[in-house]
């Protein structure tokens, strides 16, 4: 991923800060986890590129729904089609939003990578995008995966596998609870599939 180094120690420090005011001492550990595996995915991700990204990348996600929809609705911000009927989602939307607020001048890209880690859509993927989605499900921490299961994606050379393993395993997830993906999600993962018609899950 050849991105510049866009952001300083300084709005890494900013980052800590506040998502230390926004979140718990569990979600602010996960941020932290996603920033080391996304540089795990990809050695040319800056450092600082990492952690602002993954620091914000849940900033919100400790707000109840009617918060989040008081500043979608105020502001105007898109929501994908079933987007807005799954609260887990509307924190990518704030919280990109409020990126966005404060980087006023660093590159879209960004918010645009925060605002596409729970949903993800042909135009969304590309590299930062599908490497914020990807550390975001894998992070250490979690415990859905295991450690083989892990080290197959990590594994993975092809960014768009890496990100089949993640969604297939999410499908399935889902599934067991009457749930699926979200359409443009699951359109992504279609054309994925006629893409790379031999692509097997191996677990």
């Amino acid at each position: 991923m050849n991105i510049s180094q866009p952001f300083s120690d300084d709005d890494v420090q900013y980052c800590k800060k506040i998502l230390k005011e926004f979140v718990s001492a569990e979600r602010f550990a996960h941020s932290l986890s996603v920033a080391d595996m996304m540089c795990e995915l990809d050695e040319t991700t800056p450092q600082n590129t990492a952690l602002v990204l993954s620091l914000y990348h849940d900033l919100t996600h400790e707000w109840d729904r009617d918060k989040h929809l008081s500043l979608i609705e105020e502001n105007n911000l898109y929501l994908y089609d079933g987007e807005e009927d799954i609260t887990a989602c509307l924190h990518a939307v704030t919280s990109s939003f409020l990126f966005s607020s404060h980087f006023t001048e660093k590159d879209d890209i960004y918010s645009f990578a925060i605002r596409h880690h729970t949903v993800l859509t042909k135009e969304s993927a590309n590299d930062l995008c599908l490497t914020l989605y990807i550390a975001d499900k894998i992070e250490r921490r979690r415990k859905y995966l295991n450690s083989y299961q892990r080290d197959i994606i990590i594994g993975e050379t092809n960014i768009e596998k890496r990100v089949m393993f993640v969604l297939e395993d999410q499908q399935r997830f889902l599934k067991k609870d009457g749930k699926s993906l979200l359409p443009c999600t699951k359109e992504y993962l279609n054309d994925l599939k006629i893409k790379y018609p031999d692509f097997k899950m191996q677990w």
